[in-house]
Formats: C-alpha cells, structure tokens, sequence
C-alpha cells in the first residue's frame, strides 16, 4: 500500500512540476517584446470567417486578394488591372527575428505557387508580400514584395486553402471560402489578430479594398524599413512624343535609391528647364511644389511650338528635401489628321433598351469637342473580350467639329421608325453588367485607343434608362468609368418611353401632322419646357410626314454667308410637308454667344438648307423676342434648319481700347482693356509671332461673351532675357472660332528690372461648397484664385485622417476638381484648399 501511495505522490509531484514549467514558458513567452504586436493565438480550427489562423513558429497571413475589382483593382500599382497579376498574399513575420525566407514556399490547394529567393531576409514585425505577376510599383509601405515564382498564384474566387512552409514544417495557414470573390481583398481586423473581413469593411480602412504591405490604414508594420527619397524622377506626356502646339503634361515623382515614389518629408520646390531645342518655344508654367507627404506632381499645360527632335527637360529641387535632379527626353511631333486619345468621347450609351430588345436598341453616342473634323472609317468599336467590329462606311463616315455621331445595333434603335443612326453596327454586344466600350484608331494609323469607357453596370439606373456622361470634359483624357455617368431623363419619343438623348435627339417623334397637329423636338434643351423646334401642320387636306429628325448641339455642316451669323445648334428634319410651319427657341446665354446686339434680335431668322445655300425665311409675325422665338409660315420642304442674322455690328468684335506693356522683376507685364465685346471667346497672346499663351488653357485669357462694359485684362510673360527686345501682338478669337487680328503692338527692350507693377485681380480665393451633396460617388470641388499658383487639396474623414492630398497648378480664375469616393464608405468627409496663406475647409456627405 506504501509503494502505491509513493507512486502516486511522485505522479503528482511531476505533473506539478511540468505545469510549472508550462507556465513559466508561457509567462516568458508574454514577456518577449514584439515590439507592441499584439499575441497571435496559434488556432488550427476554422474561425467564424472561415480563414484559419497560425499554424506554428510566430508567422501570420495578414490579407488575401483573390478577386480584384476589374477597374479597380491595379493591387500592384502597374497602371493594369489584371484578374491574374493583382492577386496577393500578405504574410506577416512574428517569430522575434529576421528571418530568411530562401527556399521556403508558398501553396495553395492545388501545389506550390512561389518559392522564395535565397536571401529573403523578412524582419521581425516586417512584411512581405506575394503578388501573382506583372511589375509591381510603389513602395508598399517598405515592405519586401516578389512576385509568384511560377507565374501565377492561382487564387480562386470560391474558396482556397493558403500553406507557407519551408522543407520541415508548415509555419501559417490561411483557408477562405466564396467571400474571396467580391471584388476586393479579405483582411484580419484588427491586422494581425483578428477575423477575416471584406477590407473596405475593417475598422481603419476608410472604405479601401485592399493594401498591400500595410495596415488596413495604410500605415506602415513597425519592422518595416523607413525609405526616404533621394532622387527626381520626371516623365514626359506619360512617356509619349507630344505634338507641336498641342498641350502636354509631366509628371515630377520623388524616389529612393531603390526607384520606388517615396512621399517628401517637407513641402519641395521643382524647376524645369528645356537643356536643349529653343527654351524660348516652350509655353507654360515651369516651376511647381511637391507638397509634404505626397510623392509626385503633375505640371500641365506645357507647349512646345516646332516640330523637333532630341529635346530634354531638366527637374532640379529648388527648396525641401534634397533630391537629386533628373532629365527626360523627348520628341515633338507633327500634328497627325487623326484624332488623339480624348479628342472623341463616347458621351452616351444604352445598354439595357427596355421598349426595344438588346439586339435592337443599344446604342452609342460619340460626341467630338475639337474643331476637326474626323473620317472614322477603319476605326474598330470593340470591349477587352472578343467583340468587336471595324467601321465600314465607304469611306463617308465623319464626325463634324462640336458634333454626334450615333452608332446603334439597327436601323430603328427605337422600335417605332423615329430615330436613324449615323451607322449600325454588328458584333458588338453593351453589356448590362461590367464591359467595356473602346474607339481604336485602324492599324495604319498606330492602332492607339481613342476613347474609352470601363463601367461596372450598365443597368445601375434600371431597364431602359442610358448613361449619360455628367460633363463633357471629363473625357477629354479620353478615360471614362461608371461613376462618370449619370441617368438620362429624357424620353426617346411619343411611342418608346425609355430614358436617353441620343445625339441631343428630342422628346417628341409623331409620324404623321395633319389638321393642324404638331410635335416637338428638343424639349427641355433649351428650358425645362421649351422646345428646341416645334412643327405645326397647317390646316388643309393633306397631312405634314414627319420620317426623322436630329438636333446638333453646336456646328453647322454647311457655311453661312460672310455676313450672317448663327446662333449655334441646329436642326436636321427629312419628311415631306404639305404646309407647315416652325418655330425655333433660343435663350439669351445662346444670343450672347453668337455676338448679336441687342437690336439685332428683332432680325433673327429662320434659315434652311436647300442643297446649294442656306435660304432665309421672313421672319413671321408671330416671332417673339420675350420668348425667345423665331418663326418661319409655308414650309414646303425639310432639310437643316437653323436661326440666323446679319451681323451688323463692327467688323471686330473686340473693341480693343489700349494694349500696353511694362518690365516687372517677374516679366513683361501687359494689360488690355476692352471698351466692348461681342461673341468673344478669348485672347491669344504673342510674342515675336510666337503664341505664348492662350484662352483655351488660361482662364485669365477668356472672354466676357457680349458685353458692353469695359474689361481689364493682363498677363505676365515671364519667359525673358536681359538684352533681349520683344515684340508682343494679340489676336482675339469670337464664340464661331473666327480669329481677329489687331494692330496694336507693344514693344519692350529689357534693359534692366524694375520694381513689379500691382495687378489688376480679376478673381479671389474662394472654396465653394461641393456640388452635389450629399453625393454618391463623385462629386465637384470648385475653387478660384487671384493669380496662378499650387494650390493643395485635402480630403479628410471625421476622425481628421487624411484620405488624398491632391496638388493641382492652377491658373487665375475658376477650377473645378472632382473627387471620386467610389472606394470609401458612407459619412461625413472634410475637403480643404490650401494656396499660400490661404487656407479654408468645408464639409461634405458621402451617401452610398
């Protein structure tokens, strides 16, 4: 009985010593300083995400994109967006050493997807990051990043299992099911420690989708390295030849040794100069600020005049960070007869036609805002898929200065014979879901994108309802996504009564007028209730037909006469009427564009096209200028119409009352006033026959429209030399495009610099409130300055984190930025300008 007891004492004896022991571990273990990482508990089992945690030896799979958002997700900073190459595994090291990570290896359910580098030496409380391909980009927070041995990860959308081992032992695993495929990456929140979540939903996000190599806000994991820059980097036209006279931008970046943008750590001065070609045939502002803790900055609105060769631009740090200077080269080309990316935007589409089917009434509507006009044959429509179809028109399909052309699946997009497309189309399906919709240019011509649209959902506004696009210029980088669009309101006709405006097409398509019926076209492009023509049958026998109509927005196909003047917008009608007649509106914004005085408009007419000349009806005495109406009796015949009358006004536009110029210690200053001004659109400048600045990029150069008060205007040439004489001359340019040529000059020896002349200020600092609020998802920042600078925008959430800091180098006068919040959540948001001492903030809500 004694040994039994002493067995048994000794039993518990060395239980009570290996609990002890245990304890002891597990104390020294919480006392190990990671430094402030929170513990990972090592749990083999499934969590409630369905991800699991550690397997053994301290190591964490922090973030998983199995799925990247097919506009969004560019995870590797590439500039493409690949379902294959964005992938990403985020993979934490938690061990209490750096670790050498050659030779282990990365799999999934399948088998081995990367082995890692000899040398992968990850720190302790440092990251490391596996993309599936391409060329990653950025700095990833410091963390190492290497790209899938085997060429791809391999991650499926439905659900994976995620081992990292090395030849003896799984150190982390990681298991996901179908939530990996929404679109966006699933990441432990709290990082580290917690449960798999959609990333935009953890706590610190910000409503982000991923980020890779950082905290779910984007902060850096502690045992991470620091990079600071050390060195310029500039890109010319995004690295392509830019054309003479044609405005082109630069992209000035800070990077480290290693060639990753890195944010300045003080507000940074940059100065560009041309190293070779003529410095004085370059236009534009050459100086700009890298703002503290951004990593580049974009100049915009640089020239140069010749066609040339071999040219460099040199960026040198003029205050800041001290950064290394860099040069790019670059060619200038001739201007191509073709149209450039963003000179042709596709400005509407139908996808989902509720009246009509799919293969009957989708459509597209491309609207072109240059003053050429384009040939399109050979031209391909076609998605990122296998659709696509090559314009074969006989060589006659063009798309005229301010005008539409309207590509449609069939000849009668609308089902009841109202509507004729410019060209039908086959093989080219608009998705109701995600696609594309891409202009490429023929082979011949260099087979480059011309315009391009990416949206997520082409039924976001419900059956029958078209994208329309919010605002012409947001397609001028000839880039468009979803947000872009908002929903048309129009009703295509009397019959279909879905929602579109295709070619600025009306509300109203009768058939048949008889006994005095009428119908309306346009309505609501000139008011909310005004049509922009109105047809009247009149009463008699035979009926007035009706077979199509299209409105244009801006150009005419056809020359006026030297002496007429037309307010633009016009009209094309085919039927056959017996008797009819019309009616055409106008507002006073269109009047005052066209130039006309206010006694002219008791001459407007109404003029038609008949094949050879425009003929000009009389002016029916039911016209009225209270309601903007112009009327034309016993039409006979449809064509184009259009409102017209003699410009009787002074031959130029411009009353030009003095042109004067002074030496300030920034330039040449000069001044203009203007006594009046009648359809102006704006000044060009020039210096010894060369333009040196423009109303078409600086908004201090724009006209006042019709006016007949005086106007003061200036600008200040600071491209000059000592000993240098110039001669400056200024021609204005009228609302039709016509130039007119002014015979005043000035001009300045410099001999010396004087003390600067105060400017007149045509503008102030202000920040308007941002329109629309609340908004989902874009919305318009608009703010002006007294005179050129940088001004900086910030995006804040409540909790004053700071979502974007954006720079902008922006002219005197207005400016409009628009901020898309697509990947952030609900809320209240702050946006601030800051320019100089000029600082205000206001608030905006996101409503998603």
């Amino acid at each position: 009985m004694m040994v039994k007891n002493l067995f048994f004492a000794s039993i518990c004896i060395l239980a009570i010593f290996l609990l002890a022991k245990r304890a002891f571990a597990q104390s020294a273990w919480q006392r190990t300083d990671f430094s402030n990482i929170e513990k990972i508990s090592i749990d083999k089992e499934r969590d409630k995400s369905g991800a699991s945690g550690l397997a053994s030896g301290g190591w964490v799979i922090n973030e998983i994109l199995a799925d990247p958002d097919a506009t969004a997700g560019d995870a590797n900073g590439d500039g493409t967006v690949d379902s294959s190459d964005d992938e990403f595994v985020e993979i934490l090291n938690l061990s209490g050493a750096s670790v050498d990570l050659g030779g282990w290896t990365l799999s999934d359910g399948v088998g081995v997807r990367h082995t890692f580098e000899a040398g992968t030496l990850v720190p302790d409380s440092g990251s490391i990051v596996i993309f599936g391909g391409g060329v990653p980009a950025g700095s990833f927070g410091g963390s190492l990043v290497q790209v899938s041995s085997t060429g791809r990860l391999g991650l499926n959308n439905t659900g994976d299992d995620l081992t990292l081992s090395d030849s003896a032992a799984v150190h982390a695993s990681a298991s996901y099911g179908a939530e990996g495929g929404q679109n966006e990456s699933l990441t432990r929140d709290p990082d580290l420690s917690g449960a798999f979540v959609k990333h935009s939903a953890a706590t610190a996000a910000a409503g982000a989708i991923f980020s890779p190599g950082t905290k779910n806000d984007g902060s850096r994991f502690s045992g991470n390295p620091v990079f600071f820059p050390t060195k310029l980097q500039i890109v010319v036209n995004q690295g392509r030849d830019p054309y003479a006279d044609k405005w082109f931008s630069v992209v000035v970046s800070a990077l480290d040794s290693a060639g990753r943008a890195q944010p300045v750590q003080e507000e940074t001065g940059i100065q560009l100069s041309l190293t070779s070609g003529s410095p004085e045939k370059l236009s534009g502002a050459l100086s700009a600020t890298i703002a503290r803790d951004a990593s580049s900055v974009t100049i915009s609105g640089l020239a140069y005049a010749e066609v040339e060769n071999n040219l460099a631009l040199l960026v040198s740090r003029t205050s800041g960070d001290l950064l290394l200077s860099a040069s790019a080269s670059f060619n200038v080309q001739t201007r191509p007869n073709k149209p450039l990316a963003g000179e042709l935007i596709i400005s509407e589409f139908m996808a989902n036609p509720n009246f009509t089917s799919d293969a009957l009434g989708e459509y597209i509507e491309l609207y072109n805002p240059t003053d050429s006009t384009f040939n399109l044959e050979g031209y391909l429509i076609k998605d990122d898929g296998s659709d696509a179809h090559t314009i074969a028109n006989n060589g006659t399909l063009s798309i005229s200065p301010h005008g539409f052309l309207l590509f449609a699946k069939s000849s009668d997009p609308l089902g009841d014979g109202s509507l004729v497309p410019d060209y039908v189309f086959t093989n080219v399906t608009i998705g109701n879901g995600a696609d594309e919709i891409v202009l490429v240019e023929p082979d011949s011509l260099g087979g480059g994108e011309i315009a391009r649209v990416d949206y997520t959902d082409g039924d976001v506004f419900g059956a029958g309802v078209a994208l329309e696009l919010a605002n012409l210029a947001l397609g001028y980088d000839g880039l468009l996504s979803q947000s872009d669009f908002v929903a048309a309101t129009h009703t295509l006709s009397n019959t279909n009564t879905d929602k579109g405006s295709p070619c600025f097409y009306g509300e109203a398509a009768a058939q048949t007028l008889a006994n005095g019926d009428s119908a309306k076209v346009g309505v609501g492009l000139v008011d909310e209730s005004l049509p922009l023509l109105a047809i009247y049958d009149d009463a008699d026998a035979t009926p007035t037909l009706m077979n199509s109509y299209k409105i244009f927005s801006d150009s005419l196909h056809h020359a006026l006469g030297a002496q007429d003047r037309a307010l633009l917008g016009f009209v094309q009608l085919s039927g056959t009427p017996d008797s009819a007649t019309i009616e055409m509106f106008y507002t006073d914004a269109q009047l005052a564009r066209a130039g006309f005085s206010h006694t002219a408009e008791f001459e407007l007419q109404l003029a038609a096209w008949n094949g050879v000349s425009w003929r000009k009806y009389p002016r029916a005495a039911s016209s009225d200028t209270s309601l903007n109406k112009v009327v034309a009796e016993h039409v006979q015949s449809f064509s184009d119409w259009v409102i017209v009358g003699g410009f009787e006004d002074s031959p130029l536009p411009v009353e030009l009352q003095r042109f004067t110029g002074t030496v300030a210690s920034s330039g040449v200053l000069l001044k203009w006033q203007t006594a009046s001004e009648a359809g102006n659109e704006g000044f060009i400048l020039y210096r010894d026959g060369v333009e040196i600045a423009s109303y078409k990029n600086i908004d201090a150069l724009k006209g006042q429209g019709t006016t007949s008060l005086a106007t003061n205007y200036n600008f200040t040439d600071t491209q000059i030399h000592l000993g240098e004489t110039y001669n400056y001359t200024i021609v204005s340019v009228d609302i039709s495009g016509e130039r007119h040529e002014y015979s005043q000059t000035v001009s300045i020896e410099i001999t010396q610099v004087v003390a600067a002349e105060p400017e007149t200020k045509a503008y102030e600092y202000a920040l308007e409130q941002n329109y629309p609020n609340p908004f989902n998802p874009s919305t318009l920042i608009r703010f002006s300055l007294p005179q050129a600078g940088t001004a900086t925008l910030k995006i804040f959430d409540q909790l004053g984190r700071r979502i974007k800091t954006e720079q902008i180098q922006a002219s005197a006068g207005w400016h409009v930025y628009r901020f898309d919040a697509s990947m952030l959540a609900s809320g209240v948001y702050f946006y601030q300008i800051r320019v100089g001492s000029f600082l205000e903030t206001k608030k905006m809500l996101l409503l998603k």
